[in-house]
Protein backbone atom coordinates (compact mmCIF):
# COMPACT_ATOMS: atom_id res chain seq x y z
CA UNK A 1 0.00 0.00 0.00
CA UNK A 2 2.58 2.72 1.48
CA UNK A 3 4.31 2.05 -2.07
CA UNK A 4 2.45 4.78 -3.87
CA UNK A 5 4.15 8.04 -2.58
CA UNK A 6 1.71 10.78 -1.64
CA UNK A 7 2.05 14.24 -1.26
CA UNK A 8 -0.26 16.24 0.72
CA UNK A 9 -0.31 19.65 -0.55
CA UNK A 10 -1.74 22.56 1.12
CA UNK A 11 -1.55 26.34 -0.32
CA UNK A 12 -1.99 29.19 2.38
CA UNK A 13 -2.72 32.47 2.67
CA UNK A 14 -3.72 34.20 6.50
CA UNK A 15 -4.88 31.43 8.17
CA UNK A 16 -2.87 31.98 11.20
CA UNK A 17 -6.49 30.37 12.89
CA UNK A 18 -6.63 27.57 11.27
CA UNK A 19 -3.50 26.03 9.80
CA UNK A 20 -1.91 24.66 12.48
CA UNK A 21 -5.25 22.28 12.75
CA UNK A 22 -4.97 21.66 9.21
CA UNK A 23 -1.23 20.17 8.83
CA UNK A 24 -1.78 18.15 12.67
CA UNK A 25 -4.59 16.24 10.60
CA UNK A 26 -2.39 14.68 8.76
CA UNK A 27 0.49 14.43 10.71
CA UNK A 28 -1.88 12.53 13.22
CA UNK A 29 -2.94 10.13 9.97
CA UNK A 30 -3.13 6.36 10.54
CA UNK A 31 -0.62 6.15 7.76
CA UNK A 32 1.14 9.02 6.77
CA UNK A 33 1.79 10.51 3.60
CA UNK A 34 5.01 10.90 2.13
CA UNK A 35 5.47 14.31 2.10
CA UNK A 36 3.38 17.42 3.42
CA UNK A 37 4.30 20.82 1.62
CA UNK A 38 2.83 23.82 2.54
CA UNK A 39 3.03 26.79 0.30
CA UNK A 40 2.69 30.33 2.03
CA UNK A 41 1.27 32.67 -0.36
CA UNK A 42 3.11 35.78 1.53
CA UNK A 43 0.48 35.43 4.46
CA UNK A 44 0.55 39.21 6.23
CA UNK A 45 -0.73 37.73 9.63
CA UNK A 46 1.12 34.97 11.87
CA UNK A 47 0.72 31.81 9.65
CA UNK A 48 4.32 31.72 8.75
CA UNK A 49 5.47 31.48 12.15
CA UNK A 50 2.56 28.79 13.18
CA UNK A 51 3.82 26.55 10.07
CA UNK A 52 7.47 27.03 11.15
CA UNK A 53 6.85 26.25 14.78
CA UNK A 54 5.96 22.78 13.04
CA UNK A 55 8.94 21.96 11.22
CA UNK A 56 11.70 21.25 13.48
CA UNK A 57 9.73 18.41 14.77
CA UNK A 58 8.37 16.79 11.90
CA UNK A 59 10.71 16.73 8.33
CA UNK A 60 8.61 15.33 6.00
CA UNK A 61 6.74 19.17 5.72
CA UNK A 62 8.42 20.62 2.68
CA UNK A 63 7.88 24.49 3.54
CA UNK A 64 7.90 27.38 0.82
CA UNK A 65 7.38 31.15 1.75
CA UNK A 66 6.39 32.88 -1.12
CA UNK A 67 8.47 36.18 -1.31
CA UNK A 68 4.34 38.05 -1.79
CA UNK A 69 1.21 37.24 -2.44
CA UNK A 70 0.65 35.86 -5.80
CA UNK A 71 -3.33 34.54 -5.00
CA UNK A 72 -3.98 31.16 -4.99
CA UNK A 73 -3.25 29.51 -8.44
CA UNK A 74 0.48 31.01 -7.81
CA UNK A 75 0.48 29.05 -4.75
CA UNK A 76 -1.14 26.17 -6.35
CA UNK A 77 1.67 26.23 -8.88
CA UNK A 78 4.37 26.76 -5.93
CA UNK A 79 3.05 23.26 -4.66
CA UNK A 80 3.32 21.64 -7.94
CA UNK A 81 6.89 22.33 -7.92
CA UNK A 82 7.59 21.85 -4.44
CA UNK A 83 6.14 18.06 -4.35
CA UNK A 84 7.85 14.85 -4.59
CA UNK A 85 4.91 12.67 -4.71
CA UNK A 86 3.56 10.40 -7.65
CA UNK A 87 0.18 11.92 -7.05
CA UNK A 88 -0.44 15.41 -5.22
CA UNK A 89 -3.37 15.41 -2.75
CA UNK A 90 -5.22 18.67 -2.51
CA UNK A 91 -5.98 20.03 1.04
CA UNK A 92 -7.35 23.79 1.50
CA UNK A 93 -5.81 25.34 4.57
CA UNK A 94 -9.46 25.93 6.07
CA UNK A 95 -9.81 22.31 6.21
CA UNK A 96 -8.61 19.20 7.78
CA UNK A 97 -8.72 15.43 6.67
CA UNK A 98 -10.09 12.42 8.95
CA UNK A 99 -7.31 10.22 10.45
CA UNK A 100 -7.68 7.71 7.81
CA UNK A 101 -7.82 9.83 5.36
CA UNK A 102 -4.30 8.98 3.63
CA UNK A 103 -4.99 5.34 4.31
CA UNK A 104 -8.36 5.44 2.71
CA UNK A 105 -6.72 6.71 -0.61
CA UNK A 106 -3.90 4.17 -0.70
CA UNK A 107 -6.47 1.61 -0.26
CA UNK A 108 -9.18 2.62 -3.05
CA UNK A 109 -5.81 3.57 -5.21
CA UNK A 110 -4.29 0.35 -5.22
CA UNK A 111 -7.85 -1.49 -5.52
CA UNK A 112 -8.70 0.81 -8.54
CA UNK A 113 -5.45 1.36 -10.48
CA UNK A 114 -4.87 3.20 -13.81
CA UNK A 115 -6.17 6.55 -12.99
CA UNK A 116 -4.40 9.36 -13.16
CA UNK A 117 -6.81 11.53 -11.39
CA UNK A 118 -8.95 10.47 -8.22
CA UNK A 119 -11.93 12.38 -6.10
CA UNK A 120 -13.26 11.40 -2.30
CA UNK A 121 -16.18 12.85 -0.72
CA UNK A 122 -16.13 15.91 1.31
CA UNK A 123 -18.14 16.71 4.12
CA UNK A 124 -20.05 19.45 2.71
CA UNK A 125 -21.83 17.11 0.01
CA UNK A 126 -22.61 14.54 2.00
CA UNK A 127 -26.19 14.66 2.13
CA UNK A 128 -25.84 16.39 -1.56
CA UNK A 129 -24.61 12.82 -2.92
CA UNK A 130 -27.28 10.80 -0.94
CA UNK A 131 -29.89 10.86 -2.98
CA UNK A 132 -27.42 10.99 -6.09
CA UNK A 133 -27.92 7.84 -8.34
CA UNK A 134 -24.14 8.08 -9.50
CA UNK A 135 -22.64 9.16 -6.68
CA UNK A 136 -24.44 7.39 -3.81
CA UNK A 137 -22.53 4.11 -5.11
CA UNK A 138 -19.21 3.16 -3.75
CA UNK A 139 -17.42 4.18 -7.00
CA UNK A 140 -18.57 6.66 -9.95
CA UNK A 141 -16.72 7.38 -12.78
CA UNK A 142 -16.74 10.69 -14.68
CA UNK A 143 -15.75 12.54 -17.85
CA UNK A 144 -14.44 15.27 -19.53
CA UNK A 145 -17.79 15.55 -21.32
CA UNK A 146 -19.63 15.33 -17.82
CA UNK A 147 -17.14 18.40 -16.36
CA UNK A 148 -17.38 20.58 -19.50
CA UNK A 149 -21.10 20.35 -20.04
CA UNK A 150 -21.86 21.05 -16.30
CA UNK A 151 -23.23 17.56 -15.43
CA UNK A 152 -20.71 17.73 -12.67
CA UNK A 153 -19.98 20.18 -10.86
CA UNK A 154 -19.02 20.79 -7.79
CA UNK A 155 -15.59 20.71 -5.73
CA UNK A 156 -14.38 16.95 -4.55
CA UNK A 157 -11.31 16.14 -2.44
CA UNK A 158 -8.76 15.56 -5.45
CA UNK A 159 -6.02 13.37 -5.55
CA UNK A 160 -4.14 13.89 -9.20
CA UNK A 161 -1.32 12.04 -10.46
CA UNK A 162 1.76 14.81 -11.00
CA UNK A 163 2.20 14.26 -14.21
CA UNK A 164 -0.94 15.66 -15.32
CA UNK A 165 0.48 19.00 -14.39
CA UNK A 166 2.84 19.25 -17.14
CA UNK A 167 2.54 21.78 -19.35
CA UNK A 168 -1.11 23.04 -17.88
CA UNK A 169 -0.04 25.49 -14.57
CA UNK A 170 -2.89 27.34 -13.23
CA UNK A 171 -3.37 30.54 -14.88
CA UNK A 172 -1.72 33.12 -12.34
CA UNK A 173 -2.95 36.25 -13.89
CA UNK A 174 -6.68 35.62 -12.37
CA UNK A 175 -6.17 34.96 -8.54
CA UNK A 176 -8.51 32.16 -7.99
CA UNK A 177 -10.97 30.40 -10.38
CA UNK A 178 -8.42 27.09 -10.58
CA UNK A 179 -12.11 25.21 -11.98
CA UNK A 180 -10.88 26.25 -15.43
CA UNK A 181 -7.28 24.52 -14.82
CA UNK A 182 -9.61 21.39 -13.35
CA UNK A 183 -11.48 21.45 -16.46
CA UNK A 184 -8.09 21.04 -18.30
CA UNK A 185 -6.70 18.29 -16.36
CA UNK A 186 -10.31 16.37 -16.96
CA UNK A 187 -9.61 16.75 -20.70
CA UNK A 188 -5.96 15.02 -20.11
CA UNK A 189 -7.07 12.64 -18.15
CA UNK A 190 -10.35 11.66 -19.92
CA UNK A 191 -11.42 9.63 -17.08
CA UNK A 192 -11.87 10.22 -13.28
CA UNK A 193 -12.53 7.88 -10.31
CA UNK A 194 -14.91 8.61 -7.92
CA UNK A 195 -14.25 6.60 -4.77
CA UNK A 196 -17.52 7.30 -2.03
CA UNK A 197 -14.98 7.77 0.78
CA UNK A 198 -14.81 10.68 3.54
CA UNK A 199 -11.83 12.10 3.66
CA UNK A 200 -12.06 16.16 4.20
CA UNK A 201 -13.99 18.11 6.86
CA UNK A 202 -14.81 21.18 5.30
CA UNK A 203 -15.43 25.08 6.76
CA UNK A 204 -17.54 26.70 4.25
CA UNK A 205 -18.85 29.32 6.78
CA UNK A 206 -15.99 31.23 6.93
CA UNK A 207 -16.25 34.55 6.11
CA UNK A 208 -12.99 35.02 4.24
CA UNK A 209 -13.55 31.68 2.09
CA UNK A 210 -12.47 32.21 -1.58
CA UNK A 211 -15.60 30.89 -2.53
CA UNK A 212 -17.46 33.56 -0.81
CA UNK A 213 -15.84 36.71 -1.16
CA UNK A 214 -16.80 39.49 -3.49
CA UNK A 215 -18.40 37.14 -5.67
CA UNK A 216 -19.43 39.64 -8.79
CA UNK A 217 -20.36 42.50 -5.91
CA UNK A 218 -17.88 44.99 -7.62
CA UNK A 219 -15.78 45.88 -10.81
CA UNK A 220 -12.43 43.96 -9.71
CA UNK A 221 -14.86 40.56 -9.03
CA UNK A 222 -16.81 40.94 -12.13
CA UNK A 223 -13.74 41.02 -14.17
CA UNK A 224 -11.92 38.30 -12.43
CA UNK A 225 -15.07 36.39 -13.26
CA UNK A 226 -14.82 37.53 -16.83
CA UNK A 227 -11.33 36.57 -17.54
CA UNK A 228 -12.03 33.35 -16.21
CA UNK A 229 -14.91 32.43 -18.36
CA UNK A 230 -12.91 33.77 -21.68
CA UNK A 231 -10.83 31.21 -20.77
CA UNK A 232 -13.30 28.70 -20.30
CA UNK A 233 -13.87 29.89 -24.16
CA UNK A 234 -10.56 30.00 -25.36
CA UNK A 235 -9.76 26.60 -24.28
CA UNK A 236 -13.29 24.85 -24.25
CA UNK A 237 -15.80 26.70 -26.89
CA UNK A 238 -15.83 24.14 -29.45
CA UNK A 239 -16.21 21.40 -27.11
CA UNK A 240 -19.19 22.37 -26.02
CA UNK A 241 -20.42 23.49 -29.17
CA UNK A 242 -20.36 20.21 -29.91
CA UNK A 243 -21.51 19.04 -26.59
CA UNK A 244 -24.25 21.40 -25.90
CA UNK A 245 -25.17 24.46 -28.06
CA UNK A 246 -27.95 25.38 -25.98
CA UNK A 247 -25.33 26.01 -22.77
CA UNK A 248 -22.42 27.50 -24.89
CA UNK A 249 -25.49 30.36 -25.71
CA UNK A 250 -26.02 31.05 -22.37
CA UNK A 251 -22.80 31.39 -20.84
CA UNK A 252 -21.64 33.26 -23.67
CA UNK A 253 -24.21 35.41 -23.49
CA UNK A 254 -23.84 35.99 -19.58
CA UNK A 255 -20.12 36.36 -20.26
CA UNK A 256 -21.40 39.59 -22.57
CA UNK A 257 -23.19 40.81 -19.85
CA UNK A 258 -19.85 40.59 -17.26
CA UNK A 259 -17.90 42.55 -20.04
CA UNK A 260 -20.15 45.28 -20.83
CA UNK A 261 -20.27 46.14 -17.11
CA UNK A 262 -16.66 46.17 -16.73
CA UNK A 263 -16.69 47.97 -19.91
CA UNK A 264 -14.68 45.44 -22.18
CA UNK A 265 -16.50 45.85 -25.19
CA UNK A 266 -13.88 45.01 -27.62
CA UNK A 267 -13.25 41.84 -26.27
CA UNK A 268 -16.71 41.00 -26.28
CA UNK A 269 -17.31 41.76 -29.93
CA UNK A 270 -14.35 39.10 -30.43
CA UNK A 271 -16.01 36.86 -29.00
CA UNK A 272 -19.47 37.88 -30.70
CA UNK A 273 -17.45 37.89 -34.26
CA UNK A 274 -15.93 34.47 -33.30
CA UNK A 275 -19.08 32.57 -32.63
CA UNK A 276 -21.29 34.12 -35.46
CA UNK A 277 -18.40 32.71 -37.39
CA UNK A 278 -19.66 29.40 -35.88
CA UNK A 279 -23.19 30.19 -36.54
CA UNK A 280 -24.07 30.71 -33.09
CA UNK A 281 -26.13 34.16 -32.78
CA UNK A 282 -26.33 36.23 -29.02
CA UNK A 283 -29.13 38.26 -30.24
CA UNK A 284 -30.15 40.59 -28.45
CA UNK A 285 -26.88 40.43 -26.46
CA UNK A 286 -25.05 41.57 -29.38
CA UNK A 287 -26.65 44.37 -29.23
CA UNK A 288 -26.89 45.55 -25.75
CA UNK A 289 -22.37 45.37 -26.10
CA UNK A 290 -21.77 48.78 -25.85
CA UNK A 291 -20.66 51.25 -23.29
CA UNK A 292 -23.53 53.46 -22.89
CA UNK A 293 -25.34 50.15 -21.59
CA UNK A 294 -22.59 49.69 -18.98
CA UNK A 295 -23.42 51.46 -16.42
CA UNK A 296 -27.16 49.98 -16.24
CA UNK A 297 -25.92 46.80 -16.41
CA UNK A 298 -23.20 46.80 -13.83
CA UNK A 299 -26.06 47.97 -11.14
CA UNK A 300 -28.22 45.01 -12.29
CA UNK A 301 -25.20 42.67 -11.84
CA UNK A 302 -24.18 43.84 -8.61
CA UNK A 303 -27.99 44.33 -7.39
CA UNK A 304 -29.14 40.77 -7.91
CA UNK A 305 -25.57 39.45 -6.21
CA UNK A 306 -26.57 41.34 -3.14
CA UNK A 307 -30.31 40.19 -3.40
CA UNK A 308 -29.07 36.43 -3.41
CA UNK A 309 -26.13 37.05 -0.84
CA UNK A 310 -29.25 37.89 1.52
CA UNK A 311 -30.73 34.88 0.99
CA UNK A 312 -33.85 36.31 -0.86
CA UNK A 313 -33.32 34.29 -4.16
CA UNK A 314 -31.76 30.71 -4.03
CA UNK A 315 -28.46 30.02 -5.39
CA UNK A 316 -28.20 28.49 -8.44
Amino acid sequence: MNDIKITVAIPVYNREDCIAKCIESVLQQTVLPFEIVVVDDGSTDNTRNVIESLLADHPQINFFAAPKNGGENYARNRCVEQANGEFIFWLDSDDYIVPDAIESVLAAMNKYPGFLHYMFLTSDRQIEFTGSTAFSKKKHVTTFNDWVTSAVSGDFAHVMHKSVFEGLPFFEDIRGFPGINFLRIHRKTKRQLFVNKLVTIRDRNRADALSLTGYLSNRKSIWEQFVNTNYFFEHFEDDLLALDKKLLVRKAKKNVLLGVAIREIGKNREMIDRLKKKKVRLFPFDIINTGLAAPFVYKMITSYVSIKQHGIVNRE
